[in-house]
């Protein structure tokens, strides 16, 4: 039982039937009918209509409530010389630029709203054949193999390559108008249509850490945001370690959600103060690794000291002075361990003058604003002092400790 077709307002051979068990869509005119499976249950559904505005088909279930597909844009360009190419990256809309805000808090049991469109840009794909591993390749073949025979055992060196291997996957270069990747994005590798969103954030461009794996430390999630204007979009797959492209890029646009009442800093004058403040943000966290790394070698110091055959008192001396001359240096920059384990306030340091512009960004598409501005130079003045006085510590003080720890016969440290 068929309760209502519509006919898509730009395809006309794109078609949409609500039926008694579900929706079902013909991309020739109505010859061949397709099942809408992908999270729609079988159900019936009494009506149908597509929101021409953002290209959404809503869809109305008996009893159900209703249910919207976000952009059904993709499927004007399915074709059957496209369902012949090993993948396809389809156009999508323009993405929609402001911070994302949740404004309900507990509002009750009874109360509810459905989910919202992702936030970014979402890119739809398709993939003629998914990517797969190794072991699941194995696992499939077994499968097959009938109940009353034995599976054959596949060798060590095979189960070691299924060990070793990466898992391959689908991912999504962001680039610029000046051809720069800004950030890329992992998607799903499995056979047919899939989505993945981009965020809008740019990969954050902080010192990536020896002991944080997977990237640099970003802050509230990743980088900053990208600033509206024209981008481009690249499908590839990744398998063991080699990139291969799947389609051509595409274009698309960020653009702003509506008009700003208050105007606001210019895009060049955001681009330039989030180049500025990371660069200051490199500065301060090369300084808290580098502190870092010298106070775990004070401390290992004073550890082979106690065991050294030849120890000395004055050395002991020293090395205790130097660890407290670092948690001086650490304070300055990173203020009281003893205030910030009880929430107290701190007097402002190059830290917190930082945050406050990082705050900003991530916060607002009104930054910088001159407080933000001032802040940051207060703080890169703040900080030339203390940066100099570690680098006379590691250019003058570290070598003459190392030097007496030496003449101590204490045992090596770990390099």
């Amino acid at each position: 039982l068929v309760w209502r077709i519509v006919q898509d307002h730009v395809a006309p051979n794109l078609l949409f039937a609500a039926t008694e068990f579900g929706v079902y869509f013909t991309i020739d005119g109505g010859n061949e009918w397709i099942e809408f499976n992908s999270g729609l249950p079988t159900i019936s559904v009494r009506d149908i209509t597509i929101q021409r505005r953002e290209n959404d088909l809503i869809a109305a279930t008996f009893g159900r409530g209703y249910y919207i597909v976000d952009d059904i844009s993709p499927l004007r360009e399915i074709s059957r010389e496209m369902l012949a190419k090993d993948a396809d990256l389809f156009p999508t809309r323009p993405a929609k630029w402001f911070m994302p805000r949740a404004v309900e808090i507990d509002p009750g049991a009874s109360f509810f709203t459905a989910k919202n469109p992702e936030f970014g840009a979402t890119f739809t794909y398709y993939l003629k054949d998914g990517l797969t591993t190794k072991k699941a390749e194995r696992m499939k073949s077994e499968k097959a193999i009938a109940a009353d025979q034995d599976i054959p055992f596949p060798g060590w060196d095979a189960l070691e390559d299924e060990m070793r291997e990466n898992k391959p996957y689908i991912r999504i270069s962001i680039s610029d108008a000046d051809g720069n990747v800004i950030q890329t994005v992992k998607g799903s590798a499995r056979k047919g249509l899939n989505r993945a969103t981009w965020n809008l954030r740019l990969a954050s461009q902080n010192v990536v850490s020896l002991a944080r794996r997977g990237g640099g430390g970003g802050w509230f999630g990743g980088g900053f945001m990208a600033i509206p204007g024209s981008y481009t979009a690249h499908l590839a797959k990744v398998e063991a370690g080699v990139v291969t492209s799947l389609d051509d890029p595409i274009e698309f646009e960020v653009i702003p959600l509506r008009e700003a009442s208050i105007p606001g800093p210019s895009y060049d004058e955001m681009l330039a103060f989030q180049n500025e403040l990371t660069s200051f943000q490199r500065e301060l966290t090369q300084f808290s690794q580098k502190l870092q790394k010298h106070m775990v070698r004070l401390q290992a110091m004073q550890t082979a000291h106690g065991l050294a055959l030849s120890p000395s008192t004055e050395l002991e001396k020293k090395l205790h002075e130097t660890h407290m001359q670092m948690l001086e240096l650490q304070e300055l920059v990173e203020g009281s361990e003893a205030k910030n384990e009880v929430g107290e306030i701190n007097s402002p340091t190059p830290n917190d003058r930082m945050f406050i512009g990082m705050r900003g960004l991530f916060t607002s598409t009104h930054a910088p604003t001159q407080m933000h501005k001032d802040m940051l130079e207060i703080g890169k003045k703040e900080f030339v002092p203390i940066k100099n006085e570690l680098e006379r510590f590691t250019s003058e003080v570290m070598p003459g400790l190392q030097t007496a720890l030496a003449q101590t016969e204490a045992p090596p440290i770990e390099q």
